[in-house]
C-alpha cells in the first residue's frame, strides 16, 4: 500500500494526512518484516478501501460498525468508501463488501494535531458472523492493567508494501508481533520528532510499540488494530489504532490511539465524545 500510516515527514504547518495521497496516488501500504497470516486469525480486521483501491485498516466492533483513524477518512467523501471483511487476501471474491453508509469522526480531532484520530464508519448493512468476521472486545482499565507492562507482546497485520520504496502490493495479510514501550520511553521516542515538525500532542490516550528488529506497520496500516490476547481466557483485545509513526521510514516505533482512553465515543459508535481538550481553531 503507498501512503496511508500518518508519517511526520512535514514542514511547520503541521501534519499531512498520507491518506489522501493514497486516494489520489495509488494503492496504500502495510507491514515491515511480517509473515502471511492464517485465514481467520484476524476475523475482526477489515480493510477500508477507496474506489476499491486499499486505503486503511479497520476493526469491526459491531456489526454494523468498523472502528478505523479519523485521518484515513476525514477528507474522503463517504460514497468513496466500501469495506472488506472476513478475508486474508486482497480481492478475495469470498470477502464481505460493504459500502459505507456514514462517517463519525471523534470530536476533537485536528489534522494538525495528534489527538483523537478515531473514526467509525457505520455500514449501509451488517455484516454477518462467522469464523472468518466477528467483532473484537475493546480493552478496558482491567484488561489492560492486567495483560498490558513495558515489554508486552502485541499483534498488528495489515495488507501492502513492506518497506518505505516498495511499490509491489502483495494480495495476503502479514502480521507481525510488537511489544508495548513504557509511557516515558514512547514520549522520549516520538517528543523530538513532534517538535521537529512543530506538532503538538495533545491526546494522552496513546500507547506505543515496536520490534527490535524493526518489524512495524507502515503506509496504509492506519486505522487497523492493536491486538493483545488474554491467554488465561483465549479473548483477543483491542489496545489501539494505528495513528502515525515517530519516523518518516517504516520500521520504528508506531503510536497508536488507545481505546481505554476513549471509551465513550467508542461504546456509543460515534454518536457520543468523550469531552475533548479544547482544541485552538483550525488555521
Amino acid at each position: 500500500m503507498s501512503t496511508s500510516k500518518r508519517r511526520l515527514i512535514v514542514a511547520a504547518a503541521g501534519l499531512v494526512l498520507a491518506a489522501l495521497a493514497v486516494a489520489l496516488s495509488g494503492p496504500a501500504g502495510a507491514i515491515v518484516g511480517g509473515t502471511p497470516a492464517e485465514r481467520g486469525s484476524h476475523p475482526w480486521l477489515v480493510a477500508v478501501t477507496y474506489y476499491g483501491d486499499p486505503l486503511c485498516g479497520g476493526s469491526v466492533i459491531d456489526d454494523d460498525l468498523i472502528l478505523t483513524a479519523a485521518h484515513c477518512v476525514a477528507s474522503m467523501p463517504t460514497g468513496a468508501l466500501v469495506v472488506r471483511a472476513g478475508s486474508t487476501r486482497f480481492g478475495d471474491p469470498a470477502a464481505q463488501v460493504r459500502a459505507v453508509a456514514d462517517v463519525r469522526i471523534h470530536e476533537g480531532y485536528r489534522d494538525h494535531l495528534v489527538a483523537y484520530d478515531l473514526a467509525i464508519l457505520r455500514l449501509t448493512r451488517p455484516l454477518e458472523r462467522n469464523g472468518d468476521t466477528r467483532p473484537i472486545a475493546m480493552a478496558d482499565a482491567d484488561a489492560q492493567a492486567e495483560l498490558i507492562d513495558a515489554g508486552s507482546p502485541a499483534v498488528v497485520a495489515g495488507w501492502g508494501v513492506t518497506s518505505d520504496d516498495d511499490i509491489e502490493l502483495p494480495s495476503e495479510l502479514l502480521e507481525t508481533d510488537q511489544y508495548i514501550l513504557g509511557d516515558a520511553q514512547c514520549r522520549i521516542r516520538y517528543a523530538a520528532e513532534l517538535a521537529r515538525h512543530d506538532v503538538v500532542l495533545v491526546d494522552e490516550a496513546i500507547v506505543c510499540a515496536d520490534h527490535p528488529d524493526g518489524h512495524d506497520s507502515c503506509y496504509g496500516d492506519s486505522g487497523g488494530p492493536l491486538v493483545v490476547h488474554d491467554r488465561d481466557d483465549d479473548i483477543w483485545y483491542q489496545l489501539g489504532v494505528v495513528s502515525f509513526g515517530v519516523d518518516e521510514h517504516c520500521g520504528k516505533a508506531t503510536v497508536y490511539m488507545e481505546v481505554t482512553g476513549h471509551e465513550d465515543f467508542i461504546a456509543s459508535g460515534g454518536t457520543v465524545d468523550r469531552d475533548p481538550t479544547p482544541q485552538p481553531p483550525l488555521p
